[in-house]
């Protein structure tokens, strides 16, 4: 075990249903054994503390050799996963049956383990685990040339070149998913395709695939379509990019009985789909798809609350886009309902994204209140420094916000702390320092109603301003409501 407790990591990581299928599993009538006291105790910490667990139980004999009995109970608790989520895990189930294959082979049982095997490579098969099916077609071919059969020969043969056929398809799968995740990890680093070195070192992994034929597996397809609507995303060619995606969820469609014993990677496929409609700006598929995901009964807490925060995010930005703010009113209230039973599971990252579009919706419906209120959860969010971006963002969308408001009398200090925060973490962009400036003034002189909307389209026509942040974005928006007043 490690010095900073792999065993209290996994113990916190427990569903509740783990934890009930580990005690039925463990109990007894006998006395209550040591290492489900350990479990207990452990259970109900939310920090790891070494001398807690020494001072609680001194008066035990195994505290002397507390590492053996953390040891097996960590042993144990994996034990008891495997078991419970064998159905639940194809690759998993279908790994025992292998091993469940081979113990009939070593006891001499050749034909039960040949039924066993003809089981494994049937649903090896079906579900494209070719790493399983390359063992268990050996065992078979061992098996075969064991065996007295009649044309044994023929058999032997056939088999080779079965085998043959899946380590060829496996080879050229692992080349591709190689390249799947080079960008990948690019994408998610960068987020876009600099010139340059990056490019051709990307161009070195995605010019064979290019070259390459569409293969003619489930998990050949799915990685040689990522990997171009990845590159397509780093690209921005958003067309290209959708088609790839849109490929991704017809292989899904193809194989239905993939979905659920692979939910976890179809939500991933799910959640690039939506992503590239939205980029694409196609509303009415995009609210059409967010309808049929709703739809998808999903059988582990992990998986809804993926499924539930996909939702909540793709439903606001529909919302936003479409319009229709009464659709993200009701997201926003099932957020506020439900969403502590999945809070665990959300990503900070995601959250940041979620609270921010949600206050760009109250902020474009003029609910000026509760945008400030969800500006404030990530202002006030000790961790939003993993998405700096959005917090400097959060910070300058204070100023329209109180401008709306009408707290004119409090712009002034506002820009001023505004301006030092900024400058804080790092030297300010010169679209922050023009917009800061422009409420500098908004704040310092007294206008009419059109004279500020005349003052910010100024601004926000300024050469250099053409590719702006969100909040830009959104002061565009605000521009025209200031608009609509003024000729009001």
């Amino acid at each position: 075990m490690k010095a900073s407790n792999d065993l209290f990591a996994l113990i916190q990581s427990l569903t509740k249903s783990e934890k009930r299928y580990f005690k039925l599993r463990t109990n007894s009538k006998s006395a209550e054994k040591n290492y489900l006291k350990l479990f207990d105790f452990l259970d109900k910490q939310s920090v790891y503390n070494e001398e807690k667990i020494l001072r609680k139980f001194k008066q035990e004999k195994f505290v002397k050799s507390l590492h053996v009995t953390k040891k097996y109970l960590y042993d144990l608790i994996l034990s008891t996963l495997r078991d419970f989520h064998e159905k639940q895990d194809i690759e998993g189930a279908l790994s025992g049956l292998l091993f469940n294959a081979r113990l009939l082979e070593k006891k001499g049982l050749y034909e039960q383990s040949r039924r066993v095997l003809d089981s494994v490579c049937k649903k090896s098969r079906q579900y494209d685990v070719k790493l399983v099916l390359m063992e268990a077609l050996q065992l078979k071919i061992k098996l075969s040339i064991m065996l007295t059969l009649k044309k044994r020969q023929e058999e032997v043969e056939n088999l080779y070149v079965e085998l043959d056929e899946v380590v060829e398809a496996f080879l050229t799968e692992q080349k591709i998913r190689a390249a799947k995740d080079i960008v990948f990890l690019h994408l998610r680093k960068r987020g876009r395709l600099q010139k340059g070195e990056n490019e051709n070192y990307l161009d070195q992994w995605i010019d064979p695939i290019k070259r390459m034929d569409e293969p003619d597996n489930f998990w050949g397809k799915l990685y040689y379509h990522s990997i171009l609507g990845h590159h397509n995303k780093l690209l921005k060619e958003h067309k290209n990019c959708f088609k790839h995606y849109h490929r991704i969820m017809e292989v899904w469609e193809a194989h239905p009985h993939m979905t659920t014993p692979y939910m976890t990677k179809y939500l991933v496929s799910y959640s690039n789909f939506l992503a590239s409609t939205f980029n694409l700006g196609d509303y009415p598929l995009l609210k059409q798809s967010l309808e049929k995901l709703d739809q998808l009964k999903t059988l582990s807490l992990d998986d809804s609350s993926e499924k539930y925060w996909m939702e909540c995010l793709y439903w606001i930005l529909y919302a936003l886009n479409a319009p229709d703010f009464d659709k993200g009113y009701e997201v926003v209230q099932s957020i506020e309902e439900q969403g502590d039973q999945y809070k665990s599971k959300l990503i900070k990252g995601t959250e940041l994204i979620l609270y921010s579009n949600i206050r760009y919706l109250f902020f474009h419906s003029q609910q000026y209140d509760k945008a400030l209120q969800w500006n404030y959860k990530i202002i006030s969010d000790p961790k939003a420094e993993i998405s700096e971006h959005i917090r400097r963002a959060s910070h300058i969308f204070q100023l329209p916000i109180h401008y709306s408001l009408g707290n004119f009398e409090l712009l002034d200090n506002l820009v001023v702390s505004v301006r030092r925060y900024l400058n804080r973490n790092k030297e300010m962009s010169e679209v922050e320092d023009r917009i800061l400036s422009l409420f500098g003034q908004l704040s310092s002189q007294v206008h009419t109603k059109m004279e500020r909307k005349q003052l910010l389209d100024d601004y926000l026509s300024m050469e250099g301003i053409d590719a702006p942040p969100s909040v830009l974005l959104s002061l565009r928006e605000w521009s025209k409501s200031l608009a609509d007043i003024a000729n009001s």
